[in-house]
């Protein structure tokens, strides 16, 4: 595969990859070839009677019998988890298995190895990446985020609101012309709606400004 940049949708319930394709122009998911899915649940096990840790499909599958050693939602409490920090959630869970304490950019990291893993066995080298986030996310919440990142062996290049990426995904293949966007995201984690106001450039490519957002971090399908 040619070098590129990647998409990576680091979700809380679910994560996905994306490139834009070079031959359509178009953004294009690439698929988790090991589980046959599109994307990659944000669950991570620490099976009993094995070294290593288990990612996805078959994490989120051991939860039911052994929820004790399955870590999930962790997204949640991205650089909240430090009480020195002033954004500190007092209710972040203590991520502790076998002795050993994992905090949630440990977890992330390893939702993004499993990633990178499962794109190279389709010759997908991931290298250079943007990583979604809420657009509520703080600086402290973005740097977590790109600390997952190389931790995983990842070059994150930025991490953009998860509605601007929505909004660029949309207007790939448009007519370019001003447009308010109201992008409405309830995922199975978080909700949020934002206002993204997309200006034309040239080349048939948009710059996308976050107007206003509000959301819940604590309110998803997980929550009902």
């Amino acid at each position: 595969s040619e070098k590129c940049v990647y998409g990576i949708d680091l979700g809380t319930t679910y994560s996905c990859l994306a490139k834009i394709d070079p031959i359509t122009g178009q953004p294009r998911i690439i698929e988790d070839v090991i589980n046959a899915k599109v994307s990659l649940p944000s669950a991570v096990a620490f099976p009993e009677d094995q070294d290593g840790v288990v990612v996805g499909e078959q994490a989120k599958e051991m939860a039911v019998e052994h929820p004790e050693r399955v870590f999930q939602f962790f997204k949640r409490y991205m650089g909240r988890s430090d009480p020195s920090k002033s954004n500190y959630d007092p209710e972040t869970p203590f991520y502790t298995i076998d002795g050993k304490e994992y905090s949630p950019i440990d977890l992330s990291a390893i939702v993004l190895g499993q990633i990178k893993k499962y794109a190279a066995q389709q010759q997908e080298i991931l290298e250079d990446v943007i990583i979604t986030v809420p657009a509520y996310f703080s600086l402290d919440q973005r740097a977590a985020t790109k600390d997952a990142g190389r931790i995983a062996g990842l070059n994150v290049l930025a991490a953009i609101n998860e509605p601007t990426a929505a909004a660029l995904s949309f207007a790939q293949g448009q007519l370019p012309e001003n447009r308010m966007m109201l992008v409405y995201d309830l995922g199975g984690g978080t909700f949020d709606v934002t206002l993204v106001r997309l200006t034309p450039l040239e080349n048939n490519n948009y710059r996308a400004e976050v107007v206003v957002t509000d959301g819940n971090f604590k309110l998803g399908g997980y929550d009902w």
